[in-house]
């Protein structure tokens, strides 16, 4: 049997899931692993995965993994695409550059609660960052058997 080497590293995880405003239209949304990954490219992210309805990469830090989120987000508007942003900042288990764990999941899970075009965030996330000058809109409370404890979602303004 073949082990591969795992690595434990902590990153920020941000996952994205892509909707085309045109329902029909599906040439739109083959655009988006295209310029997700050009986004992610230029904020120094690893992607993990990108395919037509979802994209997650992950980061070394906060700050560049929100200004990627907002930056997929305006790109994917101009083009027509609705996106859902999803952070947060955890141990993943690194196959190369494929990420997976429990950060994964979560900023999954925190994506698939955002509104369309919102980029929605753990408050492990706003806490690393607080002191940036990024604000916040305080979203609620968020639950997971995944977390030990119940956290705070936020929003980016």
């Amino acid at each position: 049997m073949f082990v591969t080497d795992v690595d434990h590293v902590l990153a920020t995880v941000l996952y994205v899931t892509a909707k085309s405003s045109d329902e029909n239209n599906k040439a739109t949304l083959q655009r988006f692993p295209t310029l997700a990954k050009r986004e992610a490219d230029w904020f120094k992210g690893r992607v993990s995965e990108a395919k037509e309805h979802k994209m997650f990469a992950t980061f070394d830090g906060p700050i560049r993994a929100i200004k990627c989120a907002r930056a997929i987000r305006e790109s994917a508007l101009e083009v027509g695409i609705e996106t859902k942003a999803g952070l947060h900042t955890g141990l993943c288990e690194m196959r190369g550059d494929f990420a997976s764990g429990n950060a994964v999941e979560i900023s999954k899970e925190v994506a698939n609660r955002a509104a369309p075009n919102e980029v929605l965030l753990t408050n492990t996330v706003m806490d690393l960052v607080s002191g940036s000058g990024v604000v916040f809109s305080n979203r609620g409370s968020y639950s997971s058997e995944r977390l030990s404890e119940n956290c705070q979602l936020f929003a980016t303004v």
